[in-house]
């Protein structure tokens, strides 16, 4: 991570520029495009040290709708496996066009790191291929996942936050002075003390993810082979799951259940900040303090954005890191508010649309393994000599 940061910032700071240059035109700027670009130029140096360079050249951006179109058949495939054998079917009816544009990127990119020696780059390549790593298919298979799950989720968490803090202008303002008292320059923004100190930022990214998952996916599971041949049964709530069963549970049913996360429809970062009690705090000061941290401990077991176990992201610290200096370098740099008039809707939901999407104050994402989402619309700001760093 320490190796990659100067790659990554690169990438933010034209992310950045982006938006100074928007802001001099006064134009608004629907953050999820140039979000999705931004994670996808991220990913691609990661995996495979490959500048696709989206954010400035169109040649490879058809890469970003290709992982929403793959991901709209992977999520089917993980609900109806049988029906993979009508794949063609199913890539010309989500978008095959999309699709081949995406694979073909994904071939150069993988094709034009082969042809370099493996330890040329440190990339998630270095790492995978070789004789005891993965190969043929199998290398295929890992970048078409990387890419798609690296790219997409950090993409959703951004737009996602954008949202919720311009929606919630108190949190928008307690997250601007901590990350505006925290540094002195753009620059200084990078991984380290002053950033891990940000905690109300964290937060800010907790709660985002909690109310509105970078993956909807369902991750099916089911009882290991050596625990039914022990004898070993299942039960989940008091039900027996018979052998063979797949089972899983939804993310944003989970995040949004009331025994864990109370008021679960309102963006409240402040509940992922630990309880606190002094040497000074009473009997019933100090049994409220550690009744609050039973609960703040429940809630911290629920929230499993990034899964738990074997099974979990590899990319986890990494999607953190990105996300923390894509949004402090952001609002270090720029004052920014949703657009005026119905531009500015774009991205909640709308009373009376039915389907639980009525929530105006909640982010919408469309189910798939790789989110849809759109928005929000904002205006960006400069901050006086802040963006200088950036020119």
């Amino acid at each position: 991570m320490r190796i990659f940061e100067a790659t990554m910032l690169d990438q933010i700071n034209i992310f950045l520029r982006t938006l100074l240059q928007a802001s001099q035109q006064n134009k608004i700027v629907d953050v999820s495009p140039p979000t999705e670009r931004l994670a996808v130029d991220v990913i691609g140096q990661l995996a495979f040290g490959y500048q696709l360079d989206t954010q400035i050249d169109p040649t490879h951006r058809g890469v970003v709708e290709g992982i929403k179109r793959r991901g709209s058949s992977m999520t089917l495939y993980f609900f109806w496996e049988r029906l993979h054998f009508l794949h063609r079917l199913v890539d010309w009816l989500i978008g095959q066009e999309d699709i081949h544009s995406f694979h073909g990127s994904l071939k150069v990119m993988v094709g034009a790191r082969m042809k370099i020696p493996k330890d040329a780059k440190h990339d998630f390549y270095a790492f995978t291929s070789g004789d005891q790593g993965l190969s043929g298919e199998k290398l295929w298979l890992e970048a078409l996942m990387f890419i798609g799950a690296g790219g997409s989720t950090v993409a959703t968490a951004i737009s996602a936050a954008l949202f919720y803090l311009t929606g919630n202008p108190q949190t928008y303002a307690r997250l601007a002075e901590e990350i505006r008292g925290a540094f002195t320059a753009v620059d200084d923004i990078r991984q380290g003390p002053a950033l891990s100190g940000c905690k109300y930022l964290r937060a800010v990214i907790d709660e985002t993810m909690r109310l509105s998952p970078p993956t909807l996916a369902h991750t099916w599971r089911e009882q290991d082979p050596s625990s039914i041949a022990a004898g070993e049964v299942l039960t989940v709530d008091g039900y027996v799951v018979p052998p063979g069963t797949q089972v899983a549970v939804s993310s944003y049913t989970l995040y949004h259940d009331p025994q864990y996360f109370p008021d679960p429809y309102a963006f409240r970062p402040e509940r992922w900040l630990q309880p606190e009690h002094t040497s000074d705090s009473s009997a019933s000061e100090i049994e409220a303090s550690q009744e609050q941290q039973e609960a703040f401990s429940a809630m911290r077991h629920a929230f499993i954005p990034f899964l738990i176990g074997d099974r979990n992201c590899v990319g986890k610290s990494m999607a953190y890191m990105e996300i923390s200096l894509v949004l402090a370098r952001t609002i270090w740099c720029f004052d920014f508010t949703r657009a005026s008039g119905s531009a500015g809707n774009l991205g909640g939901g709308s009373p009376g649309s039915g389907e639980g999407r009525e929530k105006v104050g909640e982010y919408q994402l469309y189910e798939g393994f790789v989110v849809g989402h759109e928005g929000p619309n904002l205006a960006f700001t400069p901050r006086e000599g802040a963006t200088e760093g950036l020119l």
